[in-house]
């Protein structure tokens, strides 16, 4: 190991004190007589130099509990990605083995697969119209809670760190994110602007009939996609498609049509062979979390029946986290996506009376996306924007506009905002707050909201360093404070130290400046 401090050993240097490096990672060994050493017995017979040789080491949890020694703390930090699919009883003993834990996930993304599958009436036809599957008392499904990230989430905030990532990149063209953004994440993702001019949403209105829960048309419908609006990307290469169903029985019709289809035409087959070599897949909507391609194809499946009868019972969809399993599926495309659908218009119109009552959630914002997608396809842009408008005023999360958060300026302020909401109503605070050409980071109003009652400065150490932003900032303050405003610093330094105490110190500063006001 080169560049070590003189007098000093690596880890290297302590083992060939007392053993051979040689033989424990089999460099040297006789082949006939010898048996090759595990990896469970090379982490075991030194961790610190197995370590030190390997510092990232990239597993699943069942591996890092089967190989790696269960003691506290033997890693500096553990990272979980998609924690929405961990379940916590799975990854605890990864969990405890790292002195700081950094867990990643989407909340309004699907828990681990099974979850929407605990129940079988769920996939159960419903003899009124309307009826919805109803949730049995949640905690009867799962433990408290469903996955390792919603424990991340509920953990007290004393000994947490929350932080988000507001820009999207997969998205092409940003009405293929639009909607989601305004109903699940209250506005806050900020997408990439389309680099071409094109329609990125097509809809298509198939009429089929809904029998043995399958569609025909629809089925038929994707089959005329491939054929006819796929094409190959101006370099010559065809782009990556995935085509979403709403039940295993029309993905199981959409993939005979297709072998049906290339046993019949040449020419079609040898375009699906190239198309599966990039990927291609049919999957019903709970099994395709994490995938993401260049075109979605999604098949409603559901539309009247030989009675002419339609029944609005959608399987998981239904339930209250339903809309976990639209987000992802109508967000898995980067450039396109193609939407068949055979529920009637008169049933998908009502998303403007349901909303209201029940929130984006359940059948109601289901129909939301198929009036949005036609309203892309119909070019009526007056109409998706009335419908953004309406579903951000009902967002699961309530970001952006409503409460000012994607106005703050950095990760500290985002902190010291997430901390604020905890104990001040959201409505009192104000961030980037501006008053006579100045802009004070936060103003936190008096109770009755009529006026300002504390200016809330968060302050980088980076940038008060120069004298010319320490004066400048020295002359705002000053001015400001003949207008009444009461100032106050947070240092990011003692922030990052104590996020607790720091807290605590503004709260008891806003209620003595709140006790002089009343006195």
């Amino acid at each position: 190991k080169s560049g070590k401090v003189k007098g000093s050993l690596s880890a290297v240097d302590k083992f060939n004190l007392r053993g051979n490096i040689n033989r424990l990672y089999n460099y040297r060994k006789n082949k006939q007589y010898v048996k090759r050493n595990s990896l469970r017995r090379i982490i075991h017979e030194d961790l610190n130099l197995f370590t030190t040789l390997f510092p990232v080491i990239l597993t699943n949890p069942v591996a890092c509990s089967s190989i790696f020694p269960l003691k506290e703390g033997i890693f500096d930090i553990v990272f979980f990605d998609e924690a929405s699919q961990l379940r916590l009883e799975d990854t605890y003993c990864a969990l405890i083995r790292g002195k700081y834990k950094i867990i990643s996930g989407d909340k309004h993304q699907m828990p681990q697969s099974n979850y929407f599958q605990a129940d079988v009436s769920f996939y159960e036809e419903s003899d009124e119209e309307g009826e919805e599957s109803i949730d049995k008392e949640e905690n009867t499904f799962l433990a408290d809670s469903e996955s390792l990230l919603q424990y991340a989430d509920g953990l007290n905030p004393q000994i947490t760190r929350t932080s988000y990532l507001d820009f999207h990149y997969r998205s092409k063209h940003p009405y293929l994110i639009d909607f989601s953004n305004a109903a699940f994440y209250g506005k806050r993702l900020i997408p990439m602007p389309a680099q071409k001019i094109y329609n990125p949403i097509r809809f298509f209105q198939v009429d089929g009939l809904y029998k043995n829960r399958t569609n025909e048309d629809e089925a038929d419908k994707i089959i005329q996609i491939l054929e006819d609006e796929i094409k190959k990307h101006s370099v010559g290469k065809m782009p990556s498609i995935g085509v979403a169903t709403m039940n295993i029985d029309q993905r199981n019709l959409v993939n005979d049509k297709i072998t049906q289809k290339c046993i019949l035409d040449f020419e079609f087959e040898q375009k699906f062979q190239m198309l599966l070599e990039k990927g291609f897949f049919v999957k019903n909507l709970e099994n395709i979390q994490g995938d993401e391609r260049d075109i979605i194809i999604i098949s409603t499946t559901f539309g009247l029946n030989e009675d002419g009868f339609f029944r609005q019972n959608f399987g998981p969809i239904n339930r209250a986290l339903g809309y976990r399993l639209l987000n992802v599926i109508i967000t898995r495309a980067k450039e396109k996506l193609y939407l068949c659908t055979s529920i009637p218009k008169e049933y998908y119109s009502r998303y403007l009376d349901e909303i209201p009552t029940k929130g984006n959630t359940g059948k109601a914002i289901f129909y939301a996306y198929l009036a949005y997608a036609e309203a892309v396809e119909l070019e009526d842009e007056e109409t998706r924007k009335n419908i953004l408008d309406f579903l951000l005023e009902y967002s699961i999360d309530q970001f952006a506009d409503q409460q000012g958060y994607k106005f703050v300026e950095s990760p500290f302020e985002e902190e010291v905002y997430e901390y604020l909401k905890r104990h001040i109503e959201t409505l009192r605070i104000k961030p980037q707050y501006e008053f006579g050409g100045f802009r004070i980071d936060f103003v936190i109003l008096n109770k009755e909201l009529t006026k300002p009652l504390v200016a809330l400065e968060c302050d980088g150490a980076a940038y008060h360093s120069s004298d010319q932003a320490y004066a400048h900032d020295l002359f705002r303050q000053r001015q400001l404070e003949k207008y009444g405003f009461k100032f106050y610093r947070i240092w990011s330094t003692n922030w990052w130290r104590n996020p607790g105490k720091e807290t605590t110190l503004l709260l008891k500063f806003i209620e003595e400046k709140e006790g002089q006001k009343n006195n």
